[in-house]
């Protein structure tokens, strides 16, 4: 599988995103890093993973080494600077993968539209593909993410609740004419959707608003197929272009969801009694706040119905994305407001 890391601006004018050859791709290796004994460039699929896209991942191979190379349009620069964050900050207490850097010590180019990062590479299965039991991965959930609440320096510094409802009512504002005037098929879906999470928020805020719950670094994306274990046993955490700080009940709930969550399955294969158990055996080895462990389920479930992240890349920008993950993302919705009353009885008094 692989193992990545980022690198700073650099322009290299040498192909159009809409029309990536690989030969191009090597010739803009060889200019940014001064590898001049590419063997082949690969298009790569990331296996088990629904979200990867075409012309995202390549693996670039020399007579002695092999690379990873990751590929981003430039209006998703973000994700690279969240990438370099963390693994500056986190190097020294999670094994993540090198970054390489150019020739002028930038930490990524940007070539016509797209910009691209080069890692090491580390020819091992992902814990998706190697079907690692259910415990063995969240007991790496819970290593990782203590190591993660180590890192907070400052447990005053407190998540602002008023920020994050000001950034939705804005934007579910915006998206409610948006999604009003589209003529798409699953417009009058997410329109519905939108009138969803707005009557969801406002019966909860008054819950949430005042609470007082450290921010600390989340890895956002936290699911098998992001995780290697080498020959040595020693775990690596890729992936990390949705770190922020946030909060971390809300980064290991969310791993729960996505490693249960299957749409073809009935109820999405989410089962309030198995979420349960999970979260009480996470947060049994995570050190959070009791404020936090006591409020952990009204936490996720705002951060839930307040993520418009997709609606806004789909309608406001219009990216080209796939709609049925929107629907996916209704039913979640829906599923959690339905049995998060449930899910706290079961987990009873860690939570």
């Amino acid at each position: 599988m692989i193992l990545f890391w980022m690198l700073k601006r650099k322009h290299l004018i040498l192909f159009k995103t809409m029309d990536i050859k690989l030969n191009d791709i090597q010739r803009c290796i060889t200019i940014a890093y001064g590898i001049d004994d590419i063997k082949s460039v690969e298009r790569f699929t990331v296996v088990a993973s629904k979200f990867t896209t075409q012309d995202h991942h390549f693996l670039v191979k020399t007579s002695k080494n092999t690379f990873f190379l990751k590929r981003y349009d430039t209006s998703h620069i973000n994700k690279i600077l969240c990438e370099v964050s963390a693994v500056l900050r986190l190097k020294d207490r999670i094994r993540i993968p090198q970054i390489f850097q150019t020739k002028e010590k930038l930490d990524y180019f940007i070539d016509n539209g797209s910009v691209f990062v080069l890692y090491q590479y580390v020819d091992v299965l992902n814990l998706k593909e190697t079907d690692e039991e259910a415990q063995s991965f969240f007991d790496v959930l819970c290593d990782i993410e203590t190591k993660l609440t180590a890192s907070n320096s400052d447990w005053n510094n407190f998540y602002d609740f008023h920020l994050h409802l000001s950034r939705f009512e804005s934007e579910s504002t915006e998206l409610l004419k948006v999604i009003a005037s589209d003529g798409r098929n699953h417009a009058p879906r997410d329109l519905e959707y939108v009138k969803f999470l707005v009557n969801e928020v406002n019966k909860l805020k008054s819950d949430i608003l005042n609470l007082k719950i450290p921010k600390s670094l989340i890895h956002g994306d936290f699911l098998m197929q992001n995780l290697l274990r080498d020959e040595d046993g020693i775990v690596w955490v890729l992936d990390w272009e949705k770190s922020l700080e946030y909060i971390t009940s809300v980064d290991v709930m969310r791993s729960i969801t996505f490693t249960m969550f299957d749409p073809a399955q009935e109820d999405m294969n989410l089962n309030a009694e198995v979420f349960a158990k999970w979260s009480r055996y996470c947060f049994k080895k995570i050190p959070l706040s009791k404020e936090e462990k006591s409020n952990a389920i009204n936490l996720y479930y705002f951060h839930v119905i307040t993520n418009t992240d997709f609606l806004r890349r789909l309608y406001i920008e219009r990216q080209d994305l796939n709609e049925k993950m929107a629907g996916e993302d209704f039913l979640i919705c829906k599923w959690f407001r339905d049995h998060k009353d449930a899910i706290q009885v079961v987990a009873g008094s860690i939570l």
